[in-house]
């Protein structure tokens, strides 16, 4: 095989590989629903990302914190597992983002 059929032949199972990743991929995606969205009062959110973190079924205790100060000085706890959380809105009451303080082990 010389260097040009040989490039060509590369070419070819490359360009089929990419083709098969994207269409596996957006086939997969197409038949796995994505799980419904949190709503922005979801008090249990980072809960749920601390379980998502460490799998764990230990009762776990959620702290929520009405000041962004409150939610600085707190440590999320691993005996009893507490986690921290704070949601920062907008002058107008608009979820912009929850920060949670979790603990991985």
């Amino acid at each position: 095989m010389n260097t040009v059929t040989r490039a060509a032949h590369t070419i070819s199972i490359v360009a089929l590989a990419i083709l098969t990743s994207v269409t596996g991929s957006n086939l997969w995606a197409a038949l796995n629903t994505a799980p419904a969205s949190l709503t922005t009062s979801h008090r249990d959110f980072c809960a749920l990302v601390q379980r998502k973190l460490v799998d764990t079924a230990l009762p776990l205790t959620n702290k929520i914190h009405t000041t962004k100060e409150a939610f600085t000085e707190s440590k999320a706890r691993a005996k009893p597992i507490e986690t921290q959380q704070f949601s920062e809105t907008d002058a107008g009451g608009r979820l912009l983002g929850i920060s949670c303080k979790t603990k991985s082990a």
